[in-house]
């Protein structure tokens, strides 16, 4: 988390949300997800462009990576028609 800005935003939301600490906590949380910041919970999760929804890499260390193959397609004359 870019520390300078969590900081930053800290104060600025104490400022706008006086003794309402649940309230900053969503300003900053909500603040730095709109800059581009992801939590490290979701960071091993990345998305190819023009992929589907179900095709997601998960970045693993290559010692945990399973290959799985793929199904492919066969059409049939009538299919094709």
């Amino acid at each position: 988390m870019p520390k300078a800005l969590e900081r930053k935003l800290k104060a600025e939301a104490q400022k706008k949300f006086p003794g309402d600490k649940e309230r900053q906590d969503k300003y900053v949380y909500g603040t730095l997800r709109k800059t581009g910041w992801v939590p490290s919970t979701q960071k091993h999760k990345k998305h190819i462009p023009g992929a589907s929804e179900h095709e997601i890499i998960y970045t693993h260390p290559p010692s945990q990576i399973i290959e799985i193959p793929q199904k492919s397609i066969e059409v049939s004359p009538k299919q094709q028609e």
